[in-house]
C-alpha cells in the first residue's frame, strides 16, 4: 500500500503565500496553486524552498512541459507582486443587475432603477459602490489599515491587494485578508451565481473612523433616518442612492442612514478581540 501525501501544513502555506506575494510568481494573479517546483513524487517532502505559487494556467503549462522548472525556479526568486508592490488586477465576474450587498447577514439593496448605490461611506467617502454602466453592474469597494494604507481595493470589479499584508487567500470564491496573526481584515465571499457579494466580518477605516462588521451579528441601524428603509429579519432596502453615512457626510446629500457623531482613534484603534 503507497502512503498517502502528507498535508502541507497551513503555517508553511501562509510562508509561502507571503514570500510568493499572495500571487502566481510569474504573473502575479492571485488566484493560485502551491506547486512543488520538483514534483512531490521525486522529492517526498514539504520543504519551502522547493514550493511556489502558479495560477491555474501557468501551473497546467509546467505540467504539460510547456513551463519549465528554472523558468519557474527564477520567477520563484523574484515574485511578480513583490516587484510591482500589488497583486496582478483579478477581474470579477458579476452581470447586468446590481449585486446585493449582505454585511453580518443582512442585505444592502439598491433601489430599484437606480444607476450607483452607496451602501457605506464615511466622511463622505465611498468605500462600498455599486455603479452601472453600458449594461454591466460594477463594484467598489476600498480597506485600509489604520494609516489609511490600502490593503484591499475592488475598482469597477477588479481586485488589487497590498503585496505587504500579513496574509492573503483566495480560497474558492473567499477572500480573506489578514492584518495579523488572528487578525481579520476582511472576509469576503463573492457569490456571483446568486448576484450577492457576502461581507461576514471586516474592519471599514477611514480619517480615524473604525467601523467593525462581525460575524453573524446584526447591524444596529440609528431611529433617525430619511427616506424610505425597509428593515426586515434579514434585508435593509434604502430609498436613498446612499446607505449608511458615518461622520461628516455632504448635508444635501440623501443619505438613509447618518451616524454623525462617531469617535476617533488617534494612535490607533482599541483593540480588536482575535478571529480565527
Amino acid at each position: 500500500m503507497t502512503e498517502s501525501r502528507r498535508a502541507i501544513p497551513e503555517e508553511l502555506k501562509r510562508a509561502i503565500r507571503q514570500r510568493c506575494g499572495f500571487g502566481c510568481v510569474i504573473c502575479g494573479i492571485p488566484l493560485v496553486h502551491i506547486d512543488h517546483i520538483e514534483d512531490y513524487s521525486v522529492v517526498l517532502t514539504h520543504e519551502e524552498s522547493n514550493l511556489t505559487l502558479l495560477c491555474p494556467s501557468h501551473h497546467q503549462e509546467k505540467t504539460n512541459g510547456l513551463l519549465s522548472r528554472e523558468a519557474v525556479r527564477a520567477a520563484n526568486d523574484d515574485p511578480w507582486n513583490l516587484r510591482t508592490g500589488v497583486t496582478t488586477p483579478y477581474l470579477l465576474h458579476y452581470g447586468e443587475e446590481s449585486p446585493t450587498f449582505v454585511i453580518s447577514g443582512q442585505e444592502f439593496r439598491a433601489p430599484a432603477g437606480a444607476e450607483y448605490f452607496v451602501p457605506f461611506m464615511i466622511d463622505g467617502a465611498a468605500l462600498i459602490l455599486v455603479e452601472r454602466e453600458a449594461g454591466q453592474a460594477l463594484i467598489s469597494l476600498r480597506m485600509n489599515d489604520v494609516f489609511d494604507f490600502p490593503q484591499l481595493i475592488i475598482a469597477r470589479n477588479e481586485i488589487l491587494m497590498s503585496a505587504a499584508a500579513y496574509d492573503v487567500q483566495l480560497k474558492g470564491n473567499t477572500l480573506t485578508i489578514r492584518e495579523a496573526p488572528g487578525k481579520i481584515l476582511v472576509e469576503l465571499v463573492f457569490d456571483v451565481s446568486a448576484n450577492k457579494v457576502r461581507l461576514e466580518r471586516g474592519t471599514f477605516r477611514l480619517n480615524g473612523v473604525q467601523w467593525v462588521i462581525a460575524k453573524d451579528q446584526p447591524i444596529v441601524l440609528p431611529t433617525q433616518t430619511i427616506g424610505s428603509i425597509s428593515i426586515g429579519a434579514a434585508s435593509v432596502t434604502f430609498g436613498t442612492q446612499i446607505g449608511l453615512g458615518l461622520g461628516i457626510c455632504p448635508p444635501d446629500a440623501s443619505i438613509g442612514a447618518r451616524i454623525p457623531q462617531i469617535d476617533r482613534y488617534t494612535r490607533g484603534p482599541a483593540k480588536l478581540p482575535k478571529q480565527k
